[in-house]
């Protein structure tokens, strides 16, 4: 049967989403996360690899996907190390078929709340999806990390200089 998310809750140190089934009314799965996420480097590198390979959805269930391509080990090992940092286990992780990638989507509401409002411009397209202005607040080595990020997903490492290539206006 399918399960509709009907509660977000937390205490001191975790968010709970209780999965109901709409029949009996029961609690027939709790998701349990970190309240809390530290803002560290490897965090600001993830933001950075979303704002070029990442995306969020709402099909029925909130989820927050990335992208990369299957030989990139750095990059997947950021994206499940940072999901396990924070307490995500509803994902999956799969091959795309005929395509060297692998794509990461987690199941948690309250992170992809969190992902819609650290880029509240964002409409489901690349065109929409921008440095969130509070990057630039931060400290350089803060900065550098998300910098980091971005270049693992949307840039080259040339000849004496970094590029990127983006479709967002912004």
């Amino acid at each position: 049967s399918k399960f509709h998310a009907e509660s977000l809750w937390h205490d001191e140190g975790f968010v709970y989403q209780d999965w109901y089934n709409p029949l009996t009314k029961q609690i027939r799965k709790r998701k349990k996360s970190s309240r809390y996420i530290s803002f560290d480097e490897s965090w600001y590198k993830l933001l950075g690899l979303f704002t070029g390979d990442g995306w969020l959805c709402y099909d029925g269930r909130p989820q927050v996907g990335f992208c990369c391509n299957s030989n990139e080990d750095e990059n997947l090992s950021l994206i499940l190390s940072s999901l396990d940092k924070i307490g995500i286990t509803d994902y999956r992780v799969s091959k795309a078929k005929g395509k060297n990638l692998i794509q990461v989507v987690a199941n948690s509401k309250h992170l992809h709340m969190a992902f819609k409002s650290w880029f509240d411009k964002y409409e489901c397209t690349s065109q929409s999806k921008h440095v969130p202005d509070f990057v630039f607040e931060q400290y350089d080595n803060l900065k550098s990390a998300y910098l980091s990020g971005y270049l693992m997903s949307d840039g080259n490492d040339g000849e004496n200089k970094f590029t990127f290539s983006t479709t967002s206006p912004k």
